[in-house]
């Protein structure tokens, strides 16, 4: 399965860029494929995708398994976290039908 992240109205890390703090987004979560929760295997960096009015972030990742996952965005200055994303509920889901529906929705 695979799956494009996609983070909007980023102005903090716009900011931080702009300032040349070189701070960087990116996931985790609980598979493989966005390492299993361990900071050095975060995967990303995002790139700034500079179609949109406001500063927007975008991953593409494969491989993710056919059932829900959990994740989060954590924000890297080089290798070190500067923070992790505090959201309520503690987790961010993706589930594979969410996924099909954005797949068909989104251009080859």
């Amino acid at each position: 399965m695979r799956h494009t992240f996609i983070v909007q109205h980023a102005s903090l890390l716009q900011d931080c860029h702009g300032k040349g703090l070189d701070q960087q987004l990116y996931v985790s979560g609980g598979c493989e494929a966005l390492g299993h929760w361990d900071e050095e295997m975060a995967v990303g960096p995002m790139e700034l995708d500079e179609s949109y009015e406001t500063p927007t972030y975008r991953l593409n990742v494969r491989d993710l398994p056919d059932n829900p996952i959990k994740y989060k965005y954590l924000i890297k200055r080089g290798n070190v976290i500067t923070s992790w994303e505090t959201i309520p509920p503690p987790f961010r889901i993706i589930t594979p039908d969410s996924v099909s529906r954005a797949a068909a929705a989104s251009p080859p």
